[in-house]
């Protein structure tokens, strides 16, 4: 109970008034914040006019002159991977009005904290915060993402075999959605035979570079696998294979199957025969291993006699063959690619060509002058005729023999005759000059004509 003392201070002949000598301030009970609050003790006063006292009760109206406290700001630490649901902590803030004006109510500020409405409130039992600092414990929860760049031209995972160690492939950049020691990802490189290394200077942006000379014609791709692991426990992972290509450069010129090649054809054939087939190969690709064939031409070696047919290799007649001109033509071959730089090689071509009875022979002179005496022994050689040889000093087809020589009846007559092998002109018989002064006859066939004189 509490006492107050009241003064009265109506004029004497006034019904008495009571005064109040001081500010009546509320009575606040010290309580725990778990227990309601009880009521207010009702203030009772003592007036007293003379021998009079009369005891008055006064009742004191609250009003909401008070904010809600909280008693500390609240720290706390939850895991990323807690269920929707689940309480984190209660908050409690105290009123010291009464009634209605000390009842609280709780929400979260959106304004200040969490707009995208991560956490709720019990707006009547203050479970979270109003001043609260949450903090999320991050969890392995994400694996590392990679992303891989080709530096070729196109952007596909390929490089030239020309490139030279140190030569970069493709560009990877790595990074971790988690927090703190999960978000350190180590990268490896597999595959390759140790054609091809990894780099990195900063364990985010990581380079795939060659590490040694490369050659298509020996192997002409490669399985490459990334692989990007964080230090979680357990660890996570992220895999990217691809096939590298080698794309070619012209580094192999094309190659004959032979060096030199041999064929042997009759002297009569129809322009346009076939003689024979060279063949060249190129290791490389594309217009880089495309072979072309071409003739050296040379006039000392007769090779415009023959063609060549620049897609397959097949050479031809291209004139009426001699084999009393050269009997040994001879040509050279060219193989070219068509890459960048043009490469190439030769091989010769030997022909022998077969002869053919296909020349009459032919006399030195067309008229020989001779004179013997009248008493030549028989058997006698006294004139030599021959063919006229060609520029290889043959004067008959050559497997063919010696030209037959013979003297016409005349010369028989007159005790001449001719020698089947050498062409010469000898005395048959002892010839009288008596009667005979001199003799004129041709040789058999189309040979030239004779005239002894004896």
């Amino acid at each position: 109970m509490l006492f107050l003392s009241f003064a009265c201070c109506s004029p004497p002949d006034q019904p008495p008034l009571i005064c109040i000598p001081c500010r009546i301030k509320e009575h606040t009970l010290k309580r725990r914040p778990s227990q309601p609050s009880p009521p207010s003790p009702r203030p009772r006063g003592v007036v007293s006019d003379g021998g009079i006292t009369v005891e008055v009760n006064v009742q004191v109206n609250d009003i909401n002159d008070h904010a809600p406290v909280f008693p500390n700001r609240y720290h706390t630490l939850i895991s990323e991977n807690l269920k929707p649901g689940s309480s984190i902590l209660q908050v409690f803030a105290s009123d010291a009005d009464e009634g209605d004006n000390g009842a609280v109510v709780y929400e979260i500020n959106r304004r200040q904290s969490d707009p995208d409405q991560y956490f709720t409130i019990d707006s009547r039992t203050g479970v979270t915060t109003a001043f609260v600092t949450i903090h999320v414990r991050d969890y392995n929860d994400n694996q590392p993402t990679m992303t891989i760049i080709f530096l070729s031209e196109d952007g596909s995972p390929q490089i030239s075999e020309g490139a030279q160690p140190g030569q970069y492939v493709a560009r990877i950049s790595v990074s971790d959605p988690d927090y703190g020691e999960y978000s350190n990802v180590n990268v490896s490189l597999e595959g390759g035979d140790g054609k091809f290394a990894l780099t990195t200077k900063d364990n985010i942006i990581y380079l795939i570079c060659v590490d040694q000379l490369l050659d298509r014609e020996e192997r002409d791709s490669y399985d490459l696998r990334v692989t990007a692991t964080d230090s979680g426990t357990p660890p996570l992972r992220a895999e990217s294979a691809f096939v590298l290509k080698v794309m070619d450069v012209n580094d192999n010129p094309p190659l004959f199957d032979q060096q030199e090649y041999k064929q042997s054809i009759p002297e009569v054939v129809y322009p346009g025969s076939f003689v024979l087939q060279v063949t060249a190969r190129d290791k490389d690709q594309g217009p880089n291993g495309e072979v072309r064939y071409s003739i050296l031409h040379s006039q000392d070696t007769h090779s415009n006699w023959f063609t060549i047919d620049p897609a397959t290799g097949i050479i031809t007649t291209a004139a009426s063959l001699d084999y009393e001109k050269d009997p040994q033509p001879q040509l050279t071959v060219l193989a070219m690619d068509r890459g960048t730089p043009v490469l190439s090689s030769t091989a010769v071509v030997h022909v022998a060509l077969q002869d053919v009875n296909d020349n009459e022979p032919v006399f030195r002179s067309n008229f020989y002058n001779v004179s013997l005496k009248e008493n030549t022994p028989a058997g006698t050689c006294f004139l030599q005729v021959g063919g006229q040889p060609d520029r290889w000093g043959t004067p008959w087809d050559a497997g063919w023999g010696w030209p037959g020589w013979g003297v016409a009846r005349q010369g028989k007559r007159l005790g001449v005759e001719g020698s089947q092998a050498g062409g010469g002109v000898r005395v048959a018989r002892h010839g009288k000059r008596r009667g005979v002064e001199g003799g004129r006859w041709p040789g058999r066939g189309k040979g030239p004509g004779f005239r002894a004189v004896g």
